[in-house]
């Protein structure tokens, strides 16, 4: 059930995620309503991660015990780009508060920019990273009309619609 509860977290966050990208490519357009929305969204994105970080506490505090001493070359990876990920959040989420309360700020605006570029390079890369639990968890539990056909005995690998 935890696996099953963090993907649900983790689709959330994801979703989310996407249409702070969407928002924030039509801010160009000056429009209050997407400004506001981009907002409003980014702070449920920043609830979202700090929810997925109470998740996944024990494994921060175990990993950052041992960063400079025995880990698996995996977990230090892993270690590594979360811990980008988590400067490159905190970066755009105290800009765009900032921006959101003060107006516009032309150097805020390029640094929250250029932050949100590189949060969704490592993002990207994140990924890639837990692409083999994404899936391994997604037919687990399988949602929108798939069935994961290993239950029932069948090749593990594959997964046909319902």
């Amino acid at each position: 059930m935890k696996a099953k509860r963090n993907l649900q977290v983790d689709l959330v966050i994801f979703g989310l995620f996407l249409l702070l990208i969407i928002t924030g490519v039509m801010l160009e357009r000056g429009d209050r309503a997407v400004r506001d929305l981009h907002s409003v969204v980014g702070l449920f994105v920043l609830v979202g991660i700090g929810v997925h970080l109470a998740l996944h506490w024990k494994w921060v505090v175990a990993v950052s015990a041992r960063i400079f001493g025995k880990v698996a070359r995996q977990a230090r990876v892993n270690y590594i780009i979360d811990a980008l990920l988590l400067f490159f959040f905190a970066i755009i989420g105290l800009t765009g508060v900032v921006i959101w309360i003060n107006g516009q700020d032309e150097g805020l605006i390029i640094l929250h920019g250029w932050s949100a570029v590189m949060l969704i390079v490592l993002s990207t890369v994140h990924l890639t990273l837990h692409w083999k639990w994404i899936v391994s968890t997604t037919r687990r539990y399988p949602f929108f009309g798939l069935r994961d056909s290993s239950l029932s005995g069948s090749n593990p690998r594959s997964i046909e619609r319902v």
